[in-house]
């Protein structure tokens, strides 16, 4: 079930949403109303929320600082913004920040459903693209040493997979692209390693552990990242009479 978060400082409007909508039906879950957006930024950090919903002009911070802020801890959220007519030109700018989706008060239920429809598929997090934009984040972390922010954005990123299978699997593929570029595992270190994991029974000791792996392998591993240039020549060393070697092998291995 995916998690929202309402921001917004009319009490009228924020509570028409919470109850307008059959939000079950849509499996999402509302997890937080909130009046301004330093609220709205607390709900979404205690809650790991998968989409917001906010106004602009709030006390506090406004929906444009709010979705900057955000941005800044974990980019897979997505937004809905709500505008009045005079603040259409806000609700331009949130573009830049990748808001798909913007509704002008007075909204109903036909215009708020298939802006929540969109969001929810923009999240598409078994997507292979979702898993290389987010290795790609966490390598700048690691760069950073930004183990916290590291942490937080796996925690949510995991919290999407509802079955364990789904779970193994993107943690399989995140951890061994994770080995295959600092570790030089070969194919049989990979196999063993596969097994290791998918004997792990649990979705929440599953989700720690593939997070304290992934963690342990950007922050901790001492190792430094071999060349392509060196793993395809130690890779063709130990496998010169395998019958099956050839540069297509050799690439998806290396």
């Amino acid at each position: 079930m995916y998690k929202l978060v309402i921001a917004d400082d009319e009490r009228i409007i924020r509570e028409s949403v919470r109850d307008l909508i059959p939000w079950k039906e849509l499996d999402i879950e509302v997890c937080a109303c909130c009046q301004n957006g330093l609220e709205a930024l607390d709900a979404v950090q205690d809650t790991g929320a998968d989409i917001v919903m906010t106004d602009i002009r709030m006390p506090g911070i406004s929906g444009l600082e709010l979705i900057e802020k955000i941005r800044g801890i974990d980019e897979h959220i997505q937004f809905i913004i709500l505008t009045g007519y005079s603040e259409f030109e806000y609700a331009r700018q949130a573009m830049r920040y990748g808001v798909g989706e913007y509704l002008l008060k007075l909204i109903s239920e036909e215009e708020i459903i298939p802006a929540v429809i969109h969001a929810k598929e923009a999240i598409s997090s078994h997507g292979m693209s979702k898993i290389l934009q987010l290795l790609s984040s966490l390598m700048e972390m690691r760069e950073k040493n930004e183990v916290k922010r590291a942490e937080y954005c796996l925690k949510h990123y995991l919290s999407h997979f509802q079955t364990e299978e789904d779970l193994q699997n993107v943690g399989l593929e995140l951890l061994i692209r994770l080995h295959i570029y600092f570790e030089n595992l070969s194919p049989e270190s990979l196999t063993a390693f596969e097994k290791e994991i998918r004997q792990i029974s649990g979705k929440d000791k599953l989700k720690q552990e593939i997070q304290k792996r992934i963690v342990y392998l950007l922050f901790e591993q001492k190792g430094e990242k071999v060349s392509l240039a060196e793993r395809v020549g130690e890779y063709v060393q130990q496998h010169l009479n395998d019958e099956n070697l050839s540069l297509k092998f050799i690439a998806e291995w290396c």
